[in-house]
């Protein structure tokens, strides 16, 4: 039989379909996956389609190797609240919660990222006997961990230090993790005769983090956007008569 182009390029597609990103539905009980690997996870095989069936109750174990850690962020939500719940927790056990999500309506709906504290991240997804939705999905990969527990320097742009900026950590440039347990202070020179304007450039912080600023004086904030990224923060400093 004489295969040709137009049919030979049907069979790409039907390839290119099947390689897919890996979907990996709830089934009850424990699935164990690999987070290096990435995928995504569903309340469903129609997630976004068709309902989700009742009284379900379904626990997935992310796993990323040792010095990872695991990135999760939700694609799709349509849950009924209190019947229909997602819960992430930081590691093996259910005592370290990261966030319970639930939402009524997916329109709309932005999802942060989550990211374990270790290499280990559980999702577990439950359902009521009554108001089944849609359901979710949520995608899974692994990304690297701080290599060290250093805060991230002071630099100054100018010769009579003016104007500069300050970073969280080192490799805040190259979309690292701050991390955990980290304790940092950062102190201006005073200059007399001026006074610090600050503008908070991006700021990412996890669970239970938090960042503050103290003057002695009044402090005056230079306006702009916030930018919501997984690295920490930065703030950029500016010194005005």
């Amino acid at each position: 039989r004489k295969t040709t182009l137009a049919a030979w390029l049907r069979c790409l597609c039907l390839v290119d379909l099947s390689a897919k990103v890996q979907q990996s539905n709830c089934l009850g009980g424990l699935q164990r996956l690999s987070a290096e690997a990435g995928g995504e996870i569903a309340s469903h095989s129609g997630a976004g389609t068709t309902n989700y069936s009742s009284n379900s109750q379904c626990y997935w174990q992310l796993d990323a190797p040792p010095g990872k850690r695991v990135v999760v962020r939700f694609t799709y939500m349509d849950l009924e609240p209190p019947n229909g719940i997602v819960t992430l927790y930081d590691g093996l056990t259910t005592s370290s919660i990261i966030i319970v999500v639930s939402a009524k309506d997916s329109v709309g709906y932005e999802s942060p990222k989550f990211v374990s504290s270790a290499n280990i991240l559980t999702v577990h997804f439950y359902s009521s006997s009554q108001y089944a939705r849609k359901g979710f999905r949520l995608e899974y990969n692994a990304t690297v961990s701080a290599n060290s527990s250093a805060c991230g320097p002071v630099t100054f742009e100018d010769a009579s230090n003016s104007s500069g900026t300050i970073v969280s950590h080192p490799g805040y440039d190259q979309h690292s993790l701050y991390a955990t347990n980290m304790s940092c202070n950062w102190t201006l020179p005073s200059v007399s005769g001026k006074f610090y304007q600050l503008y908070i450039g991006s700021v990412s912080l996890g669970n239970g983090d938090c960042l503050s600023v103290n003057q002695g004086t009044p402090a005056a904030w230079k306006g702009g956007s916030l930018n919501v990224n997984l690295c920490g923060w930065k703030a950029v400093t500016d010194m005005t008569l």
